[in-house]
């Protein structure tokens, strides 16, 4: 058996496996009768397969390797299955540690097929020259909800996606480092080769390229999405580009990112260079500040006279202009309306070839006043961005999923929201009455419902809980219900138990109604009942129930129907249960 790493196996099955694996397969086929066609199936880790690269070699198209919490000392490769391979409980309990042998995970997806990488924190990967934590190639493949941390590679140093249509969302890729020089960079992510690939929610920070592209590299990527990220802190060592750097036919659509606190030569937030006949990016409604290099917000050059950049707040910083745009082989600057470009340092707001488009266009320059300007960029009420955008190619939603526009489109990334500060409503029942069951009381359920026009609720409880035994008396019911933004709701409702002596009260009024030809005798004995138990004397009440009972057992089919008889019978007995009779 081959072992790579710390001496975790992969790529083969160990023998004493064998026979489960062909186990598995028969167990499918007959379900089908023998037809080749196979149910999907679940392979447990460790529980079943000792690795995950054992069960990933027994899986099929369409079965889940499914991997319990632990670290795992291996490298995988899915072999080109669309299969899912997912922990059960999340990256920061389920870890595959790939011992700096090699990339951690390999997903190569076929055309149309889509295997799923879900819920690991992948570390320690090594990549030769490309992706040192996750490789993916070819098709849809999907990677999301996992941390991608501590890898190395010249280029990918957090993920490839390479020739791709992959999506790589709500991921957190951080702290990933090169281990040489040159190529196309990528700290975090290296797109590269024609593809049309999704790189969606993901936290990216903290690492580091040793060319362009702290955070994210496209290289001759096609017409990849880079939407709804958010990409801080990220350096290039020795390139161009802190934040995203697009290079060769990269037509990215890049939109409702956020873009802070990165470092490049040239261009702090994001650098690009569009080759001649291609359109190059299109920058829609981000939100770039704080970057350091020259263009701090945006390094624009090539033949990039058709790209747009349209509802962008680009905050430069230090004495560099917040918008450079260079000359390489071609005068005409990009496409430049409805952004509000302005620079917080000594800096100008536009440079090089870009002249100054302030009061042109729909740009305008002035402080976009962010609710925190180097940790919160949501827009506060007054600011000169909201609703000074254009629809026209707009997203329908905000980087935090609020619809676009609230009432005209706001420049950046987040739409602005205004304050709430109505509270949810509470739908509670009217005051219940239910019978006591046991001298404990009575089990009761209820349901309670809240509801915001405004926004979510973020919690509704009760107390007591629809479910709780509630004691003999009233008990007020009190329900809280809180929306997202704070804002709390209080609403009271009464649960009443009935004892036995209400109870016995309301028998007695049963017997009353129907006309019994017993009736007088079964009032006096429940009569007799009731003034013993307002005596305190439990013992007589009960042997005066047991009576009762006798009474209408002896006259059921007689002057009682079944149907009158269990009625009676059944609100006695239960009066004993609250009496322990």
């Amino acid at each position: 058996m081959r072992r790579i790493g710390r001496g975790a196996p992969i790529h083969t099955i160990s023998a004493p496996w064998r026979p489960l694996v062909s186990a598995i397969l028969a167990v499918a086929m007959l379900a089908f009768g023998g037809a080749t066609a196979f149910a999907a199936n679940v392979l447990l880790v460790p529980q079943v397969f000792p690795t995950i690269q054992a069960a990933i070699d027994a899986a099929a198209p369409g079965d889940t390797v499914s991997v319990s919490p632990g670290v795992y000392h291996e490298l995988i490769d899915n072999h080109s299955k669309a299969i899912t391979i997912e922990s059960t409980g999340g990256a920061s309990v389920t870890t595959i540690d790939g011992g700096m042998a090699g990339t951690v995970v390999r997903l190569i997806a076929n055309p149309g097929e889509t295997p799923v990488l879900r819920g690991f924190t992948i570390r320690n990967g090594l990549g030769s020259s490309f992706g040192g934590g996750v490789f993916t190639f070819g098709g849809p493949a999907l990677i999301e909800h996992n941390v991608v941390s501590g890898n190395f590679s010249c280029n990918g140093g957090g993920v490839e996606v390479s020739f791709s249509s992959a999506t790589v969302q709500d991921n957190v890729i951080s702290g990933n480092r090169p281990n040489c020089t040159g190529g196309p960079g990528g700290g975090g992510i290296l797109v590269g080769g024609a593809g049309s690939a999704t790189i969606s929610g993901n936290l990216i920070t903290g690492n580091v390229s040793p060319s362009d592209g702290g955070g994210i590299s496209m290289f001759a990527a096609g017409t990849p999405t880079i939407s709804g990220n958010t990409i801080t802190s990220n350096t290039t060592s020795g390139g161009n580009g802190g934040g995203i750097s697009l290079g060769s036919q990269s037509n990215a659509r890049i939109v409702n990112n956020v873009i802070f606190g990165n470092t490049g030569g040239s261009g702090g937030g994001i650098y690009w260079l569009v080759p001649f006949g291609q359109p190059g990016p299109t920058l829609i409604n981000n939100t770039i500040a704080g970057n350091t290099g020259f263009g701090s917000a945006v390094f624009a050059d090539g033949f990039d006279g058709t790209t747009q950049v349209v509802n962008n707040i680009l905050v430069g910083t230090g004495s560099q202009a917040a918008l450079f745009c260079g000359n390489f082989n071609n005068v005409i600057p990009p496409i430049v309306t409805f952004n509000d470009v302005l620079n917080a340092g000594s800096g100008s707001r536009y440079g090089g070839i870009c002249p100054d488009q302030t009061g042109v266009n729909g740009n305008i320059a002035a402080d976009p006043l962010f609710v925190n300007a180097v940790s919160d960029f949501h827009l506060r009420p007054g600011s000169p961005a909201i609703d000074a955008g254009t629809n026209s190619g707009a997203p329908t939603v905000d980087i935090e999923g609020t619809p676009r526009p609230l009432n005209g489109v706001d420049i950046g990334a987040y739409e602005f929201r205004p304050i709430d500060t109505t509270p949810p409503a509470i739908t509670v029942p009217a005051s219940i009455t239910t019978d006591a069951t046991s001298p404990a009381g009575a089990n009761v359920t209820y349901s309670v419902s809240a509801s915001d026009p405004d926004d979510a609720v973020a919690s509704l409880s009760c107390v007591p809980p629809s479910g709780s035994t509630f004691p003999i008396g009233t008990t007020m019911v009190s329900c809280t219900a809180t929306d997202t933004h704070g804002n709390s709701a209080h609403l009271s409702f009464s649960v009443h138990v009935e004892g036995a002596a209400e109870q016995i009260s309301d028998l007695r009024g049963l017997v009353a109604s129907q006309n019994l030809g017993p009736g007088d005798s079964l009032q006096d004995k429940l009569t007799s009942a009731l003034a013993a138990l307002t005596a305190g004397d439990s013992a007589s009440a009960c042997g005066t129930l047991t009576a009762y009972i006798n009474e209408v057992n002896a006259q059921t089919g007689k002057s009682l129907t079944p149907t009158q008889a269990l009625q009676l019978l059944s609100a006695a007995k239960r009066i004993e249960a609250v009496l322990a009779c």
